[in-house]
């Protein structure tokens, strides 16, 4: 405090933690049960309720958790993080139920995808073109999933579940798309497809075996989230707010592939901050822990190679001498670059190979036309700047719901979250900004310039992907751009946005994580009570 100077002790938000705490806990349970009644009002269903009872279950659960955890931290280090693990799960079991079969984007492909996956770990067929898949699988695909959020898709869900599987034998299931296995990485599929593995080897039925393969997907992107907030040294609040935003839990819960690019984004970025933050000189374990998540990283998302580049920021000083440390440099770049080649070089090759032939065509879902190359982006700089600001003006505002979760399945107008809501999101992510007492390191002024500069390549980067690869070149905007795409850089733009002015005087974490919390548990209650009115 004395060092910050007196403008910055006028700034300071002087407040009691427990009193904090208690009060935002008490508030978030009075705010669901009250907004409970008002869904079981307003939907008239006992299942409201029932749903109502579970998140004051789960709400009081963590909050008592958190009393407990305060008293076990200087025994147990884990302890402090335990709100958030049990948060974290109970969240995501809570998504997986009430988002049925097939409510993430592209969930028939991300399942499929998983289950070929399953096929090649047990030896079976895993064709291009079609999926070798048991009788009640198939089944399954046909009669349970669905992109909507409605009572129908509830009901084939109840009406479809077994214990046990009553139709395994294996026939070949011809898909529209090929999944092929190049497209879909290890790192973004053996997990979940090791519970679908577990849960052949079982026999269970197709609901079990497909929510398996979902948890196992939690499980995993919540480990590295986990471990990603334990070794970051700046921003812990920042990555624990981020990653309990709708979008993000409705991602970690599912089959998505982006729950790992998250994930892997979270974790290079912690390593990254760790060797730039902490006055350690870096150990040999150091570099092969950064040298290895940005083999992994590369090839989830080629654009979010750019991140690797954080690794120039890191002091010569803190490595045993200058040899060393621009070799290492160099070899953190180059390894998510080797990792694209050896793992997704076919599937990036197509969008930007530029033909002196006739143009292409190109099919996006049941339409068909040319889409921009990046010859064409080039050539026309003018008319790719102009095509850049417009879709931005046209879809900025609805990347920016989106990132925080505002819009989730299959961006079912429905369910979409009120616009009181959404605020109330980014006012969370705007305070987990704020520094506090267990979270207070502000990077330098280069240090932000660089951070931002960083966000907008990638930014930049997935627009022009989407545009050579989702955008026909007769087209205004360009399409396909998700807001979910941008997550991976928001802890650096939250960090950027941090003041040596302005710190609470407290320990945010647990406020931070009930705010979280209390906002998916009313959200999810809204969507749940929506659904089974459909």
């Amino acid at each position: 405090m004395q060092t910050m100077g007196q403008g910055f002790r006028k700034s300071a938000i002087r407040v009691s933690e427990l009193t904090f705490t208690i009060k935002v806990g008490i508030t978030a349970i009075l705010a669901i049960a009250i907004y409970s009644l008002y869904l079981f009002a307003t939907y008239d269903s006992r299942w409201i309720i029932v749903a109502g009872a579970l998140c004051l279950g789960i709400l009081i659960g963590t909050i008592a958790l958190m009393r407990l955890c305060k008293r076990s931290i200087s025994k147990y280090h884990m302890a402090e993080y335990a709100p958030f693990v049990l948060a974290f799960l109970m969240l995501g079991v809570m998504y997986l139920g009430v988002f049925t079969p097939g409510n993430v984007p592209d969930g028939m492909y991300h399942f499929n995808s998983t289950y070929k996956y399953s096929n090649l770990i047990l030896g079976q067929p895993a064709g291009d073109d079609y999926i070798y898949m048991r009788g009640d699988d198939i089944a399954f695909q046909y009669e349970v999933m669905s992109n909507r959020v409605d009572r129908e898709s509830y009901a084939n869900v109840v009406n479809h579940f077994s214990v046990f599987a009553e139709n395994t034998e294996y026939s070949s299931y011809a898909v529209e798309s090929s999944y092929p296995i190049s497209s879909n990485v290890p790192q973004q599929r053996v997990p979940a497809a090791i519970g679908i593995v577990l849960a052949k080897l079982l026999g269970l039925g197709a609901v079990p075996l497909y929510y398996m393969g979902e948890l196992f997907n939690l499980v995993y992107a919540g480990a590295i989230i986990l471990a990603a907030i334990m070794i970051t040294p700046v921003g812990k609040n920042v990555f624990q707010t981020i990653a309990l935003l709708p979008m993000s839990m409705h991602l970690f819960a599912s089959y998505s592939y982006d729950a790992a690019s998250i994930a892997f984004s979270f974790l290079f970025l912690a390593l990254v901050f760790r060797a730039i933050y902490q006055s350690d000189r870096i150990a040999r374990k150091d570099m092969i822990q950064l040298g290895l998540v940005a083999f992994l990283l590369g090839p989830c998302k080629a654009v979010y190679v750019v991140l690797t580049f954080g690794v120039l920021l890191i002091p010569s000083g803190k490595f045993s001498s200058r040899p060393i440390s621009i070799l290492f440099k160099l070899a953190v770049i180059c390894l998510p670059v080797l990792g694209v080649i050896l793992l997704r070089l076919p599937s990036y090759l197509a969008p930007v190979v530029v033909q002196d032939a006739a143009p292409v065509l190109s099919q996006r879902g049941d339409q068909f036309g040319t889409f921009y190359t990046i010859k064409d982006l080039i050539s026309s700089p003018v008319m790719t700047i102009l095509l850049i600001m417009r879709t931005l003006e046209y879809f900025g505002g609805q990347w920016l719901m989106e990132m925080v979760g505002g819009s989730l399945g299959w961006f079912q107008t429905e369910i979409a979250a009120p616009s009181c809501l959404v605020y109330l999101l980014f006012f969370i992510v705007l305070l987990s900004c704020v520094r506090s007492e267990d979270d207070g390191f502000v990077p330098s002024s280069t240090h932000k310039v660089l951070f931002l500069l960083a966000s907008g390549v990638i930014s930049l980067g997935v627009i022009i992907a989407l545009a050579t690869s989702w955008t026909f070149n007769t087209e205004y905007y360009i399409y396909g751009v998700q807001g979910r795409y941008f997550i991976p850089v928001l802890p650096l733009i939250c960090l950027c946005l941090r003041s040596r002015r302005l710190r609470f005087e407290c320990n945010t974490r647990d406020v931070l994580l009930l705010s979280s919390l209390s906002l998916n548990l009313v959200y999810l209650a809204r969507i749940f009570a929506v659904g089974i009115a459909l």
